[in-house]
């Protein structure tokens, strides 16, 4: 009887151990993840903030082009490209026309590193289109991109409003610009809702598993501000505050300081 309780304690043990390790291996490849994706965040900060030093004018959320609905134009994240890397893609593409065009097809279909949190859920491909898991944040509501500037709904991203570096002075860091998504569609290359997204009050949480944003780190939602340092926000981060890190003039900036 002893001998067998040995035993037991003896597979107890071994099977406590086991599963401490793979826990522990688990907080290592998060940590890893985050700290990746991080950086994957803080490129895209430094790019937008390059176009803006560039251009004079923040990138808008949809590139200019009066044939076309915002939805068919290229994003945001084409307009940043020359900024991150250099390479031909861009210069491949016809930037006088939408991101369905055959002339820039391809690079729908092309998966950047940088546009994808390795703490994404690995899954059967829903389409052959490469998503973004960084979308831009338009401000408040479904219809913020579209919203025309001087509303106290927009956020830095708009189809075709100007926001200026000028216009975010003492705000570049309270105001969020880009956060991460599990909530993923369409390509990078395409306008509208697969690259930017308002706040949208529907009832699902901002934030964390099955939330418009965030939901792939165990502790928080990866955001990078309009200054281009990025932050880590609790799950539990109050809608208010979240309100108030989404508008261009916010009526307050009671915003947490968060981790970089």
């Amino acid at each position: 009887m002893k001998r067998f309780a040995d035993v037991v304690v003896a597979v107890l043990i071994v099977l406590l151990s086991a599963g401490l390790t793979a826990a522990a291996i688990a907080r290592v490849r998060e940590a890893g993840a985050r700290i990746y994706c991080t950086n994957n965040l803080k490129q895209i900060g430094l790019s937008v903030g390059g176009y803006g030093d560039g251009n004079g004018k923040l990138p808008a959320a949809a590139m200019p082009n009066r044939d076309l609905r915002p939805e068919q134009r290229l994003s945001w994240i084409v307009a940043i490209v020359p900024y991150v890397e250099s390479n031909k893609i861009y210069f491949r593409m016809d930037k006088d026309k939408g991101w369905e065009a055959e002339e820039n097809r391809f690079a729908a279909l092309i998966l950047w590193r940088y546009l994808q949190c390795p703490s994404f859920p690995q899954g059967a491909p829903v389409s052959t289109l490469a998503p973004t898991d960084y979308v831009g944040v338009a401000g408040l509501g479904p219809d913020a991109a579209a919203l025309p500037k001087g509303d106290a709904r927009i956020g830095l991203f708009g189809y075709d409003r100007v926001v200026t570096p000028k216009d975010i002075l003492g705000r570049a860091s309270n105001l969020a610009a880009v956060a991460e998504t599990g909530r993923v569609q369409g390509a990078w290359t395409a306008a509208g809702r697969p690259t930017v997204r308002g706040l949208e009050a529907d009832g699902s949480p901002y934030l964390g598993r099955g939330g418009q944003f965030g939901g792939l780190h165990w502790n928080g939602t990866n955001v990078v501000m309009a200054d281009g340092s990025v932050r880590l926000l609790r799950d539990g981060t109050s809608a208010n505050v979240l309100e108030s890190m989404a508008v261009l003039r916010a009526a307050k900036d009671d915003v947490p300081a968060g981790e970089e």
